[in-house]
C-alpha cells in the first residue's frame, strides 16, 4: 500500500523518535511495538522506514538508527522545543535549519554550556518530545515529570538547587490569581515559582 509522500515526510521524525526512545529504554524495537505506541499501521511504518533508509537514517538491515539518524532526532527535538514550545508555531519548520544552535545562542541567550546541556538532555529523554507542555498548563493537584526549562545557565542552576532536575516528579499545589506564583511540591518541599519562570518549564503530564 502506497501512502502520500508528504504525510510520510511529516510523520517520519515522530516515528524515528519513537524507535529511538524504545532503544534507549532497553526495549525491543519491532514494527509491532512502534505501531502499538503510535496507533499507525505497520504498512505505513514500512513506507516511512523505506524513506529513512534512503536518507541514511536507519540501518539497511535492522530498525536501528544510524549516527545520522540519532543526530536527526536531536535536531528534531531541539526544533520542536524552539518552534512549538518557545514560539508556539504549529509546525516544526526549523528542523532542517543549519543555524538553529546559533539562533538559540544569540537570539535566546543560551550559552555554549546551555546548548550542551540541552543536547545532553535531548539525547537521554525517554519519550516523545511532543508530550512536553508548559508547567502553566497544569491545574491544582495535577502532577508531571520535569523535562526541561528553557533559559540561561543561571536559571537552570537555580532550578537545580531547588530540586528541579530532569526526570523529577512535581505536583501543582496552588496557583495564585492575577498572574501570581505557582506553588509546586518537589521532593516533599513546596516551591513558589514566578509565572514567567513556570511558563518556561516543560513537563510531561502524568495521567
Amino acid at each position: 500500500m502506497g501512502y502520500d509522500s508528504s504525510l510520510i515526510e511529516m510523520l517520519m521524525p515522530k516515528i524515528l523518535e519513537t524507535i529511538y526512545s524504545i532503544s534507549i529504554s532497553g526495549g525491543m524495537v519491532t514494527l509491532d511495538e512502534v505501531s502499538k505506541r503510535l496507533g499507525v499501521p505497520t504498512s505505513f511504518l514500512e513506507d516511512v522506514l523505506k524513506l529513512a533508509r534512503e536518507k541514511g537514517l536507519v540501518s539497511s538491515d535492522s530498525l536501528n538508527l544510524t549516527d545520522s539518524g540519532r543526530e536527526f532526532i536531536l535536531r528534531y527535538r531541539q526544533a520542536f522545543i524552539h518552534d512549538k514550545l518557545i514560539h508556539g508555531r504549529h509546525g516544526v519548520s526549523s528542523l532542517y535549519s543549519d543555524s538553529m544552535s546559533e539562533h538559540l545562542k544569540y537570539d535566546h541567550n543560551l550559552s555554549d554550556e546551555d546548548l550542551k546541556s540541552l543536547r545532553s538532555f535531548l539525547s537521554k529523554f525517554d519519550g516523545n518530545i511532543d508530550e512536553a507542555e508548559p508547567l502553566t498548563n497544569l491545574r491544582r493537584g495535577e502532577r508531571g515529570i520535569f523535562i526541561y526549562a528553557v533559559g540561561g545557565h543561571g536559571m537552570l542552576r537555580r532550578l537545580s538547587d531547588l530540586g528541579l532536575t530532569p526526570g523529577i516528579e512535581l505536583e501543582v499545589v496552588s496557583i495564585a490569581s492575577l498572574g501570581g506564583p505557582i506553588v509546586v511540591k518537589v521532593r516533599g518541599y513546596e516551591i513558589a515559582l514566578g509565572r514567567g519562570v513556570a511558563s518556561r518549564i516543560y513537563v510531561k503530564r502524568l495521567r
